[in-house]
């Protein structure tokens, strides 16, 4: 009974260029760390590309942990600014962005300036914490180069084509949601399905 909304390829590049160039005049600059907190959602997958768009990596956290934990976590991982979903209560002292103001998608007729930023395959994507099951979630880095290798590596496995379409059922902070339920099928041009209950 709820409608479905669509977003496009086109407006999922013209939506983060427009989130990189409103993070660049809120201050983030190349090499900051950038918090997002928030449920699996369109605007999560927006605000990660627009955060690797200015140049930034973004930090993925789990929005159910309790504000203390959030707050510990991007300290720990070194980030000064959080885009905050409308899921979660707060970040702390860390600097809160709005995600969904952040990630709109701007009118067709507007061209976004996204930051002009030269990003090596060395580089810092993104900071994820590790499950945790033996010990206290750690927190691992994952360069560009690591996600492309891991992409190259398991896209074979996964004959994913244009006219495919997956639900995203695991949430996007985890390294392999955000792996296999976002980056593989936008990679193969396929379409993935968020629900609000996920």
């Amino acid at each position: 009974g709820e409608a479905l909304q669509k977003l496009t390829y086109h407006d999922l590049l013209r939506a983060s260029q427009a989130c990189a160039s409103r993070l660049a005049d809120a201050g983030v600059h190349p090499g900051d760390r950038i918090g997002l907190v928030a449920k699996t959602r369109p605007e999560w997958a927006i605000a990660f590309f627009g955060i690797l768009y200015a140049g930034a990596t973004c930090v993925p956290v789990d929005p159910e942990l309790d504000e203390g934990e959030i707050e510990r976590r991007l300290a720990h991982t070194g980030a000064e600014k959080a885009l905050l979903g409308p899921d979660c209560e707060g970040a702390g002292e860390v600097a809160a962005l709005d995600l969904v103001e952040l990630s709109e998608v701007p009118p067709r007729d507007a061209n976004p300036d996204e930051p002009e930023v030269l990003i090596s395959p060395d580089d810092v994507a993104a900071v994820v914490y590790t499950t945790g099951a033996d010990s206290a979630p750690q927190p691992v880095e994952m360069t560009h180069l690591n996600f492309t290798t891991v992409l190259s590596s398991v896209s074979p496995l996964f004959q994913l084509r244009k006219r495919d379409s997956g639900r995203s059922v695991l949430p996007l902070h985890h390294a392999f949601e955000l792996t296999c339920g976002l980056l593989l099928p936008l990679l193969r041009g396929a379409r993935v399905t968020y629900v609000d209950d996920v």
